[in-house]
């Protein structure tokens, strides 16, 4: 009994020590006290993964944060299995989790936004009931993984710093005598120790990572992975093993029907120029192969296409489904085409191959196997070749020979372009009426026919309504055209009839409007994108995402008041240009008209933006609101 309650004292005062005391943890809900890995690999890639887990609550925020414990299982590589949950009270008390009553399976929620559906990639979430700060949630897992992506080959990134504090975290990677074992640990922090052991028929891995502090993850910063401290591993020694072998996987796949020739010749015919040809093949796959997300291979889940003859004939597919038919059209109209895994809206690693990619989609090559056009069937909706979403991501393409890690190209801002147009007239009473068209060019286009084409026509035509009148306070649009949405031969466009009725202040000996261009956000992406840069500062780079490049002209008509026009005030242009953005306006009043010109231009030249170079894009806002709050001012005689 003396021992007993020895223990429930030395446990009590532990966790009232300044050790675990949440004010050495300032801004911390939680904490891992002690995490044990071992992870023991077989010759063919197989390996079983044994885990335990001591996480402190430090307050009521950890408790919402940890009350249900979430464990990703594909099972069509894996068994899992959740051995112990239990709570370890500030009293010592063990009190165990009943698993069964308190868990469930769920789809990931990133496979239900992308449309997937895959009955045997799961997530366990377990109910941890009756939890309170102090609390230690104590668990242990085991995972077998009984069937490798790339067999013979054991590859993995562990992300040691975490979103809170880690006093120890401990790893043990086993592996087979016969295997190098390639790694590096990236971004390190706190107290990190190694050693390797061997004996006669294995090698043994040990980190043991102590101190690491939390990283706080900021608003639309870039993933989190790729700024936190995190060790990558691999027994691969080039990525261009993984081209190879992701050639050899999708190759097969790949054999022509009759029926799939005779679709091909019949979608290039009669075009001479090559990137009609391709896009004739492109958009047939994109639009008539139906993205479907269900998951039916057997060998490869998750990069295993089917054979093309069946998605052809059924006429639906997931990504790799659609890249691998869309590759097979291409070679059979002369082109020299290949399957390309690519890692969307993500950069890997170079320096240590983990292949994490998480997209399939195909290139056409020139003669030395460097890629021309890079092409993204699954967007049923999209003009583009390459959406922008699947720019400035890392890709691999499938290749007899090997090929390298690359990085799809950014988009030039110009090519995602909104050109808006106005003709307008100042009458005596203060209102303007005018027309206003807007056509859309790259990724503003892919936008929206995105919105446009699951809706009705009504829904379509009250979109675009809102989304002009959003411009300006007080404008009206009384009539409204547009393009068929479902014709990419040619750039959407839309137009129509305005008024607005609040443009301008009569006072005593002038007049001051606001024209209809005044307006902040001037384009389709910009309040969308740039008000991510909603931090003073950041210590992590900001992903926008895209880049773009809005265009508006407007001519009014000011002959109404050509006979009380002594002189126009203009306001003075803040023109900006830097690395990230550029921002051009011009004002001129031609007297003899009398009509007022006015060109706005801006552009958002990169996807991403350092912490360095945050500071240039809050100034630009900053100057963009100073600059359209002034009016132009009219004198009058």
């Amino acid at each position: 009994m003396q021992k007993r309650y020895l223990f429930l004292l030395i446990f009590i005062l532990l966790l009232l020590s300044p050790n675990v005391n949440a004010n050495k943890y300032p801004g911390a809900h939680l904490v891992l006290k002690k995490e044990s890995e071992i992870i023991t690999y077989f010759k063919d890639g197989s390996y079983i993964d044994e885990d335990e887990v001591f996480l402190l609550v430090l307050d009521q925020q950890g408790k919402l944060e940890a009350q249900i414990q979430s464990f990703y299982v594909n099972k069509h590589y894996c068994r899992f299995e959740l051995k112990l949950l239990e709570v370890i009270k500030p009293d010592g008390k063990k009190v165990k989790i009943d698993i069964h009553k308190n868990s469930r399976w769920e789809a990931p929620t990133s496979d239900v936004e992308m449309n997937i559906y895959d009955p045997n990639t799961k997530i366990l979430k377990v109910f941890v009931p009756d939890l309170q700060p102090l609390d230690i949630i104590h668990y242990k897992v085991k995972k077998k993984v009984f069937k490798p992506i790339i067999a013979g080959q054991i590859y993995g990134m562990v992300v040691i710093q975490q979103d809170f504090p880690v006093d120890l975290y401990s790893l043990k990677i086993i592996l087979p005598k016969d295997k190098n074992l390639h790694f590096l640990i990236k971004e390190r922090t706190g107290k990190v120790s190694f050693e390797k052991l061997s004996s006669k028929d294995k090698k043994e891995y040990s980190w043991r990572f102590e101190k690491i502090p939390m990283l706080v993850p900021e608003p639309n910063m870039v993933p989190f992975h790729r700024v936190a401290m995190r060790l990558l591993f691999s027994t691969l020694s080039s990525w261009q093993q993984v081209s190879k072998w992701y050639y050899n996987l999708v190759e097969p796949k790949l054999k022509p029907t009759l029926d799939i020739m005779k679709k091909a010749n019949e979608l290039i015919h009669g075009k001479k120029d090559e990137l009609q040809k391709i896009k004739a093949l492109f958009y047939f796959v994109a639009q008539k192969i139906r993205y479907l997300g269900i998951t039916a291979e057997s060998y490869k889940p998750g990069f295993e296409p089917h054979d093309v003859s069946l998605t052809f004939t059924r006429k639906y597919g997931v990504c790799r489904d659609k890249a691998a038919l869309l590759v097979c059209m291409l070679r059979l109209a002369g082109f020299r085409a290949a399957p390309v895994l690519i890692s969307m809206g993500n950069k890997l690693d170079k320096e240590v191959v983990v292949p994490y990619f998480n997209h399939a989609i195909a290139a056409v090559l020139d003669n030395e196997g460097n890629p021309i056009y890079f092409l993204d069937p699954t967007s049923e909706t999209s003009k583009q070749l390459l959406p922008d979403y699947d720019r400035n991501s890392s890709y691999l393409i499938a290749d007899k020979m090997g090929s390298d890690l690359g990085i799809t190209p950014s988009n030039v801002p110009e090519k995602n372009l909104i050109v808006i147009k106005i003709k307008d007239r100042l009458k005596k009473n203060g209102e303007i009426e005018g027309t206003i068209s807007v056509q859309s060019f790259g990724f503003v286009d892919t936008v929206f026919r995105a919105i446009l084409l699951n809706k009705s026509f009504e829904e379509q035509k009250r979109f675009l309504i809102r989304f002009l009148e959003g411009k300006r306070k007080g404008l009206r649009i009384e009539e409204i055209h547009f393009s068929d949405p479902e014709n990419r031969n040619i750039s959407f466009r839309f137009w129509g009839r305005f008024k607005v009725d609040n443009s301008v202040s009569f006072l005593k000996d002038k007049i001051l409007l606001w024209p209809v261009s005044a307006s902040k956000y001037i384009g389709l992406l910009d309040h969308w994108i740039l008000n991510k840069a909603n931090l003073i500062k950041r210590k992590y780079p900001l992903r926008f995402g895209y880049v773009f490049a809005d265009m508006w002209t407007e001519e009014m008509d000011l002959s109404a008041f050509k006979d009380e026009i002594k002189e126009l005030h203009l306001p003075v242009s803040l023109n900006k240009e830097n690395e990230i953005c550029s921002s051009y306006s011009s004002f001129s009043f031609s007297p003899e008209k009398p009509a007022l010109r006015i060109n706005r231009f801006f552009s958002l030249r990169k996807p991403e933006v350092s912490a360095e170079q945050y500071p240039f894009v809050t100034r630009f806002q900053h100057d963009i609101k100073y600059e359209y709050f002034f009016p132009i001012m009219i004198i009058r005689r």
